[in-house]
């Protein structure tokens, strides 16, 4: 493997371990009692985005 596909591949590893670690705090956020209902909603909607 040349080393700019070594690149592209850790890039792409790093793009979508910050995704996945993106999601889990936004999902977080979601279910936390202590956030109003509607940043709940907002919290979906721009996650929901984000997958699009």
């Amino acid at each position: 493997m040349k080393k700019t596909e070594k690149n592209t591949v850790h890039y792409m590893m790093n793009r979508e371990l910050y995704w996945l670690k993106f999601n889990e705090r936004v999902l977080d956020e979601a279910a936390n009692p202590r956030v109003p209902g509607s940043s709940t909603v907002k919290l979906n909607a721009n996650r929901h985005k984000a997958l699009i």
